[in-house]
């Protein structure tokens, strides 16, 4: 049922098996900060992260979607991952240490000839379905869960160097985070 479902399309469902967990929680370290990582990474998997375009698209006259970070442009999935350069200083440094674990990887055959592995939405997502979920002694699955392990850092990162700069925002600028947050309250 997941392929009919855009937003959670970036959740592999080929290499899950009922009853087990999914990769993406298989990698959980039982350390506390890891643990505080999982529900904002989850959030993304799912579509459940609301940005600003999500926003937008609710309430199509109120609110705009661009970011309101850089104002540079919409603030999708993509661009909050990606290319918002408000956020580049949370980026850069989980986006070079997955470039060096992709570069240094030791995959089997079969998993390497799927494709060329880059940084991609996908890959910091659910990394899972870009393997080949082999059986074999390759280290697939501990590439896979060094790979779970960075990006739910990075999207961490992100959040909290999101709402840290959210908050410092002139007041003006918070029309469509302001409904949010006052529903809530």
């Amino acid at each position: 049922m997941s392929v009919y479902y855009k937003s959670i399309s970036y959740i592999s469902t080929a290499n899950y098996n009922t009853g087990h967990l999914h990769n993406a929680l298989a990698s959980i370290q039982t350390s506390a900060k890891d643990i505080q990582r999982l529900p904002i990474k989850l959030r993304l998997l799912t579509g459940t992260y609301i940005l600003q375009c999500n926003r937008a698209a609710f309430n199509q006259i109120d609110i705009n979607p661009t970011c309101l970070l850089c104002e540079e442009d919409s603030e999708t999935l993509y661009h909050f991952i990606h290319s918002c350069p408000a956020l580049a200083s949370a980026r850069n440094h989980h986006m070079l240490e997955l470039s060096h674990i992709l570069n240094n990887s030791e995959l089997c055959v079969k998993c390497r000839s799927l494709e060329k592995l880059e940084i991609s939405t996908q890959l910091i997502l659910d990394a899972s379905a870009l393997l080949c979920n082999c059986q074999c002694k390759c280290g697939c699955t501990d590439f896979l869960h060094l790979v779970e392990y960075i990006s739910r850092k990075l999207c961490f990162a992100l959040h909290i160097r999101r709402n840290t700069l959210l908050l410092t925002l002139p007041t003006n600028k918070k029309k469509g985070l302001l409904a949010t947050t006052q529903s809530k309250a």
